[in-house]
């Protein structure tokens, strides 16, 4: 009888180590799945920000672009001004032509 009871807290002891082993194991696979949910949120997080950069360059470009097309405008409107003057020069001066 002596053995069957030592038989048996033996077999509660080894139950007793096997389930510390189970929940050691899952409480470390929960630790692991927060980890790694944790590691792809910073990942998406650094995605985002170089999405944004990304974003933000191309508008710095546009507006490069829009600065270069103004200035080409401002530059095709001051052409048109000055051929707009000696135009109006030459014609003056012709004026003077036919009254001499």
């Amino acid at each position: 009888v002596a053995a069957a009871y030592a038989a048996a807290d033996a077999a509660e002891l080894r139950l007793d180590i096997k389930t510390g082993e189970i929940a050691t194991l899952l409480e470390s696979r929960t630790t692991m799945a927060e980890t790694a949910r944790a590691e792809e949120t910073a990942v998406a997080a650094e995605a985002s920000k170089l999405q944004l950069a990304a974003v933000e360059l191309q508008l710095g470009a546009q507006r490069s672009e829009i600065a270069t097309l103004n200035g080409q405008a401002a530059l095709a409107v001051a052409t048109a001004e000055a051929a707009g003057v000696r135009l109006s020069a030459q014609t003056r001066e012709i004026e003077v032509l036919k009254e001499q």
